[in-house]
């Protein structure tokens, strides 16, 4: 048996049934209700506040990698010239 839950609504059910009830929008949760697999929500108000969640997430992600990326291209760059200083002349 499967337990899953929408709202304040637990349910148990077959093993074979839990796939429906994902796309009836109830979560697959555990037995202490963490959610093991969340369903995609079907309204509009939801799926509005995840993009707008999802969209700040993705520049934030975007901000730190142009960050690192600076900071690794310094970092070659220091030691492109740091070995081009040790580096012994020829006579």
């Amino acid at each position: 048996m499967a337990r899953v839950q929408r709202g304040n609504v637990v349910l148990n059910v077959a093993e074979d049934e839990v796939s429906r009830y994902l796309q009836l929008g109830y979560d697959l949760t555990s037995t202490d209700g963490t959610v093991l697999q969340a369903a995609i929500p079907h309204d509009y108000s939801t799926l509005q506040k995840l993009y707008l969640d999802h969209t700040a997430k993705i520049s934030e992600l975007e901000d730190t990698i142009a960050k690192l990326t600076a900071e690794l291209s310094e970092a070659k760059r220091a030691k492109a010239t740091t070995a081009k200083a040790k580096k012994p002349a020829n006579e």
